[in-house]
């Protein structure tokens, strides 16, 4: 349980917000929320607080990853990925979730996997390490889709797949739909295109009618429940914008047409850079060249998306194969930067706007008053390197301090 009442204090501290940063800082906990934020100038420590001094150190909001799996497979192997229990994924994910928080980030929304509403209730529920989760259960996908895995028989999918439910023409989504949401997910995604491994290409290319789209969507915001649409090609993100989702995520090969659209209807755009570089990076072959391809696309399109206003929030896609496991995960903002976003835009989108994406930014993803106590501090200011984000050494969640590094604890003695 979180401390009574708590004082950390930094050299500076950022909000996330994209405000000034603030030199000298003390934020203010009590019960797990902030009850104060600023400089130690304006802000007296009270007497009966308990301080963590960070020294010289920079404090900022819990990191956000807005586009996760928890299904990673010991193997490469597709097939093998297929047919491997759930359970066992399972199993592997409450180590990956502890990875991500120990890494600083606070919060994050799986994007598909069916069991991982019970990793979120066991992360609630206190029994294991793990950041605020939200999770659509299954992907909504049209039959043969993306990843609907067409190697395998239709009956197996339907009793066994670990990622999709299969849903086609308007009736059949709907039921989809209503579904998830019966069995506890806390928004829908909707496969509006194909993946990386798909056999069809992804620039000209899209999933589900307009009208399915629709109605998919109509199901969650009926019930005030956001939609997220995979989406690369421009049709497809085009067709999910009209539709009226609230996430594009990746948006690889975006037109003008598709990056206006996003802007007039305020869709916040999540572009996965991290995971195309890892596979880049990885063995070579087709998908490697192509994810290469993807790379470059989506590097290209981030600044454009940011000189039209378009929100942006980090997602790095990781955590669906074994070349992508959690806890570098930071790199997503280095990678953003290097598209072209300052490291203050960089740092909001992997703050702030991920709680934007979650639609949960009253409760947490910046340090304002009222909000929950989802903090990290690092030894550098991101502000002078981005990448400073890949080494947090201090995370509190909820006023519960997760992770503590040489820093001082002590009782006040007087008021600052």
């Amino acid at each position: 349980m979180a401390d009574q009442l708590q004082a950390i204090t930094a050299n500076r501290l950022l909000s996330g917000t994209g405000d000034s940063p603030v030199e000298n800082a003390v934020v203010l906990v009590s019960d797990g929320r902030i009850s104060a934020a600023g400089s130690r100038a304006n802000i007296p420590i009270p007497a009966n607080a308990q301080i963590i001094d960070l020294g010289k150190r920079t404090l900022l909001p819990g990191l956000i990853d807005a586009h996760v799996h928890f299904y990673t497979a010991g193997v490469d192997s597709m097939i093998l990925r297929s047919i491997e229990p759930s359970p066992r994924k399972l199993i592997r994910a409450v180590g990956e979730a502890a990875r991500l928080l120990q890494a600083g980030f606070t919060a994050t929304r799986d994007m598909g996997y069916g069991d991982a509403v019970y990793l979120k209730q066991a992360i609630e529920a206190g029994e294991i390490p793990g950041p605020r989760m939200a999770t659509p259960r299954y992907m909504i996908v049209q039959t043969g889709g993306s990843p609907d895995p067409h190697w395998l028989p239709r009956e197996f999918v339907d009793q066994f797949d670990y990622r999709c439910r299969l849903a086609d023409g308007i009736a059949e989504v709907q039921q989809a739909a209503r579904e998830q949401l019966r069995g506890g997910a806390d928004f829908l995604k909707i496969m509006a295109s194909g993946g990386l491994g798909e056999r069809h290409g992804l620039k000209d290319t899209y999933h589900y009618t307009l009208d399915e789209l629709k109605a998919i969507v109509e199901e969650g915001h009926k019930l005030g429940v956001r939609v997220a649409a995979h989406a690369i090609g421009a049709p497809a993100v085009k067709n999910a914008v009209l539709a009226g989702v609230d996430t594009i995520e990746h948006g690889s090969y975006v037109d003008d047409e598709a990056l206006d659209l996003m802007a007039e209807h305020d869709v916040i755009f999540i572009p996965t850079l991290g995971i195309m570089q890892a596979f880049a990076a990885g063995p070579a072959g087709i998908s490697r060249d192509r994810a290469q391809e993807v790379l470059d696309e989506g590097m290209a399109r981030v600044s454009q998306a940011g000189d039209r206003g378009i929100r942006i929030a980090a997602g790095t896609d990781f955590g669906g194969v074994p070349l992508t496991k959690h806890g570098n995960n930071a790199i997503e903002a280095e990678l953003l930067v290097e598209a072209g976003l300052s490291p203050t835009e960089a740092l909001t989108a992997i703050t702030l706007r991920g709680a934007q994406a979650m639609g949960r930014e009253a409760e947490f993803g910046s340090v304002e008053v009222g909000k929950l106590a989802d903090l990290v501090a690092t030894g550098v200011d991101p502000h002078s390197d981005i990448r400073a984000l890949q080494a947090v050494d201090f995370v509190m969640k909820g006023g519960q301090v997760v992770r503590l590094p040489a820093a001082r604890t002590k009782k006040a003695e007087l008021s600052a």
